[in-house]
């Protein structure tokens, strides 16, 4: 456990009872406390200069007089602006460009996977000389009933022998191969 020593009045190198030179009762110099209370007040005149018009020349008497230290003032800040939008820009293209190249980099490994599928595709087709279905003739038909029981499912079309449609030909949809004609 640490020990404090001090004096009776709880500081060390203080006797009980004393105060600073030039206090109030607040423990406040009394030059401190006269320059706060001079700025607050003239803050306070300037605030009300400021918002009342009968003190509207003085105030244009002023922006007359600052004028050309403000135009100086933000000619000189103005390319330090622009630096630093500048510097927001590149970051802002820089994190652009990384987005386009992981986005990029995706779609030609896309590219390349649908390729190798066409490529791999039209090779089990030739193993098989099969055609490919969009080369065969094809005949456009609606759905005019249809049954379902536990193992399979049938549909009646709207077009038959006069057509072109012979039995055993395929039957595809929009998903791919759906069945075959039976009689």
């Amino acid at each position: 456990m640490a020990e404090f020593r001090g004096t009776r009045s709880g500081w060390p190198g203080r006797k009980s009872g004393s105060r600073r030179q030039g206090s109030r009762g607040s423990g406040r110099p009394a030059r401190t406390r006269s320059s706060l209370t001079f700025f607050a007040l003239l803050s306070i005149t300037l605030i009300v200069i400021g918002q009342s018009s009968p003190f509207a020349g003085v105030r244009g008497a002023l922006g007359g007089v600052f004028a050309p230290v403000k135009s100086v003032g933000g000619t000189i800040s103005q390319p330090f602006g622009n630096v630093f939008e500048a510097i927001g820009a590149r970051n802002d293209l820089k994190d652009d460009n990384e987005d386009l190249r992981r986005r990029l980099n995706e779609a030609q490994t896309k590219l390349g996977a649908a390729e190798d599928a066409l490529r791999e595709r039209r090779e089990v087709l030739a193993m098989d000389d099969l055609e490919e279905i969009t080369s065969l003739k094809s005949v456009k038909a609606r759905v005019a009933s249809s049954s379902m029981d536990n193992f399979d499912m049938t549909i009646e079309i709207d077009r038959g022998t006069q057509d072109g449609v012979r039995e055993g030909m395929p039957v595809a949809a929009g998903i791919g191969l759906v069945g075959q004609i039976t009689v």
